[in-house]
């Protein structure tokens, strides 16, 4: 079978820990549930949490958090899940999609200072493939940030914790993640006064999407070996790079500059070419950032006539048009890395 892009690292401890659960015949949400989320809001320096069942609901929660009403501006960056642009125009606010930062991913950091974006009254920083900020100017701006930690979980720059920054943080927790609890998301805040205004959210609207027990059992089992799945990746990755640097393509991130979630390159060029080589070789590799809201927004702007996303997006779109995303993930056997390893730095 080809090497997936994406796979769950599950182990005996999260069977043992599902399978307790279940013989406790507490599966709907409960104690596990709070305990999961005091769990990872640690991991995230959060001051308190929730778990829900769906990653949109946490979206949707930490907006109401915010306060966000009809009409106001959330600041996204091009390469952020287009599900943010859906769930943004669901409730009747406005998204404001600026280009990421030179040689980066993230939201570019003079964003906010156009005269057009006063109104933005919240921004999303969304930490792509795991990438950190180079400082701190985001939230120096005077906006509430909520920061989407999915692709960063359990990373840290600037001495502190990815998702300790913001007024509120989210994290998916689908199968393909850094960690998985089998299905969606937590929400949290750093700020002690907002704890109280988030579990009155937890208790009222968001009272039926609590994350079941039976889910939070597989995330608790997770969170504890969040450390060492981290290690393995970046013990992976590393090699990954050493071996892609023998080719004419170079990585997307280089060592140090994040979380390891995926390996992702920057093609030279022919990257249908070079996806092919690697599939016929059992390797699955994918284009980056076709989920992304700056592809939909070329797409709408290709439909009307306009003169496309390129021209508003230039650094964003030309990571879409170069990004190609490899397999990482700590259940990558010893036989797995070394033959990813031949073919990184055979590509053509």
């Amino acid at each position: 079978m080809p090497i997936p892009l994406t796979r769950p690292t599950l182990r005996r401890r999260d069977y043992n820990s599902v399978l307790n659960c279940l013989v406790s015949d507490q599966i709907a949400p409960g104690p596990l549930n709070q305990e999961f989320a005091a769990a990872l809001g640690k991991t995230l320096g959060a001051a308190g949490g929730i778990a829900l069942m769906s990653y949109s609901g946490c979206i949707h929660c930490a907006f109401d958090l915010l306060g966000l009403q009809q009409g106001d501006g959330v600041l996204i960056s091009a390469l952020t899940p287009r599900q943010y642009l859906q769930i943004i125009e669901s409730r009747g606010l406005r998204a404001v999609v600026a280009d990421v930062e030179p040689e980066g991913v993230l939201l570019a950091a003079d964003s906010l200072r156009r005269p057009a974006r006063v109104d933005v009254k919240a921004i999303v920083l969304y930490y792509t493939l795991g990438s950190m900020p180079k400082g701190e100017e985001i939230f120096e701006l005077g906006v509430p940030v909520i920061e989407d930690v999915t692709e960063a979980v359990g990373g840290a720059w600037g001495g502190r914790p990815c998702g300790s920054r913001g007024r509120a943080a989210v994290a998916s927790l689908a199968p393909g993640g850094l960690i998985t609890a089998g299905c969606g998301g937590a929400v949290f805040t750093q700020e002690r006064r907002m704890v109280r205004p988030l579990k009155e959210l937890a208790a009222g609207g968001y009272a039926g999407q609590l994350l079941p027990d039976m889910n939070a059992a597989l995330g608790l089992s997770q969170v504890r070996e969040l450390s060492r799945f981290l290690h393995k990746r970046s013990e992976i990755g590393r090699l990954f790079r050493d071996a892609l640097l023998r080719s004419r393509h170079s990585p997307l991130l280089g060592e140090g500059e994040g979380v390891d979630f995926t390996f992702p390159i920057l093609v030279k060029d022919g990257r249908p070419d070079v996806r092919r080589y690697a599939e016929k070789r059992g390797i699955q590799a994918e284009a980056a950032f076709t989920n992304a809201a700056a592809a939909v927004e070329e797409g709408a702007r290709g439909a009307a006539g306009g003169a496309g996303a390129g021209a508003a997006f230039p650094r964003a779109q030309q990571l879409l048009w170069r990004g190609l995303l490899f397999p990482l993930y700590p259940s990558l056997g010893r036989k797995d890395v070394q033959l990813m390893c031949k073919v990184l730095s055979t590509l053509p």
